[in-house]
């Protein structure tokens, strides 16, 4: 596959050198495990997710990153990107669109962007919904037209995306703040860290951290450091043959039955359930 940059990838789409092209698409109402509960897989294909009603957690395993994507933001995963998708309210479902779709250059070879994935905000730029919806309403339509319609809305779509992604990136922490923050989370996440603790590493007040850190990973501080916690508990529980409880107290629970209550809000399963699932 050919990996191409953001500039490249709009004037490819321009001037006809890169084809996109729908393999499927929906929009509706979906529960687990009918698009979600997939682990730590890779596709072929690029997948796009704009919720509009519920909340989806991705986790990205190449770069040990995990965000929430809910109504007001798109997901895009390009292919080959390793990750895991699971509903944060597996009981209530999601209500989204959903696409999955590939780049092909004029010399009939797969292209990709260097992107481990694209997640964006359009509460501010509601055309982007618009021309989602768009391409959705045309991938119903058999003809050359609705082929060319498409083309056009992905252009304007993707150079939107590029735009609020790059506009954002100036107010979210940088990657050697994302760095500092997930060592000082290894280092010490034995001893409760709290979002206070964060902020300290960064030297900045706890208000303007939880701000731009919200801006940066789609969640709160405190959600996040659970989710940290929840996140390598599953590591160990299928990585090592430590018991629940030595799990539990080494990542800072004291109550391994508020570990276990935790663990199961996220991953859907009872620890010792997901190790039986998952484990060799």
């Amino acid at each position: 596959m050919q990996k191409i940059d953001h500039e490249a990838w709009i004037a490819g789409i321009a001037h006809g050198e890169i084809n996109l092209h729908t393999v499927n698409s929906a929009c509706g109402f979906a529960t687990y495990p009918d698009w979600f509960g997939f682990n730590n897989r890779k596709i072929d294909y690029f997948v796009l997710y704009m919720p509009l009603k519920g909340v989806i957690r991705a986790t990205f395993h190449d770069i040990n990153q995990m965000i929430t994507v809910q109504e007001g933001t798109i997901l895009i995963i390009p292919p080959q990107s390793r990750h895991s998708m699971q509903l944060v309210e597996p009981d209530y479902g999601i209500t989204t669109y959903h696409f999955r779709f590939y780049a092909q250059t004029h010399d009939y070879r797969r292209a990709i962007l260097n992107n481990d994935f694209l997640h964006v905000s359009y509460s501010e730029h509601r055309n982007l919904y618009r021309d989602i919806a768009r391409v959705y309403d045309l991938t119903r339509t058999q003809s050359a037209y609705a082929t060319i319609q498409m083309q056009a809305l992905w252009m304007l779509i993707f150079t939107e995306i590029f735009h609020i992604e790059t506009t954002s990136t100036s107010s979210a922490l940088t990657s050697q703040q994302r760095t500092l923050l997930d060592q000082y989370i290894t280092h010490n996440i034995h001893l409760r860290p709290t979002p206070e603790d964060l902020a300290n590493v960064l030297g900045y007040s706890k208000d303007y951290f939880s701000r731009t850190f919200k801006r940066t990973y789609g969640v709160s501080p405190r959600r996040w450091i659970v989710l940290e916690r929840i996140r390598r508990a599953s590591a160990m529980l299928l990585e090592t043959e430590k018991s629940i409880t030595q799990i539990a107290h080494e990542l800072g629970y004291n109550d391994v039955y508020l570990f276990s209550r935790q663990f199961k809000q996220i991953q859907d399963y009872s620890p010792q359930k997901y190790r039986q699932m998952y484990g060799q």
